[in-house]
């Protein structure tokens, strides 16, 4: 499944060069599942995505992403949340909104 993630990305990564813009990316783990997930940036337009492995009920893995409300995932930032805080409680809900691995480029660019 790693290698459907990382084509994901490619696809993101390239689509998103197709039009001029080059997100910032790095890497997160989650302290309690220990599956790779990516942050991907926007800054001048204040979007960002979450990217990444996830367990369903069955203990399979698959490819999750979710938009990112830019200001209230800085605000949580900056008081001290991490990512485990956040999908612990119900804060997630506020910060993120799902979507397709596959809308991700169309989120940067148009916002949709």
């Amino acid at each position: 499944m790693i290698n459907k993630l990382c084509g994901d990305i490619a696809q993101i990564i390239y689509e998103l060069a197709e039009c001029g813009v080059c997100p910032d990316m790095r890497r997160v783990i989650c302290n309690k599942s220990k599956l790779p997930f990516y942050i991907m940036t926007h800054t001048d337009k204040e979007r960002a995505v979450l990217i990444g492995l996830m367990t369903d009920p069955e203990d399979e893995l698959y490819v999750k992403a979710y938009k990112i409300d830019f200001h209230k995932w800085n605000w949580a930032a900056v008081e001290g949340f991490n990512l485990d805080d956040i999908f612990t409680n119900d804060l997630h809900r506020e910060i993120f909104k799902d979507v397709e691995a596959h809308q991700i480029s169309s989120y940067f660019i148009k916002g949709t």
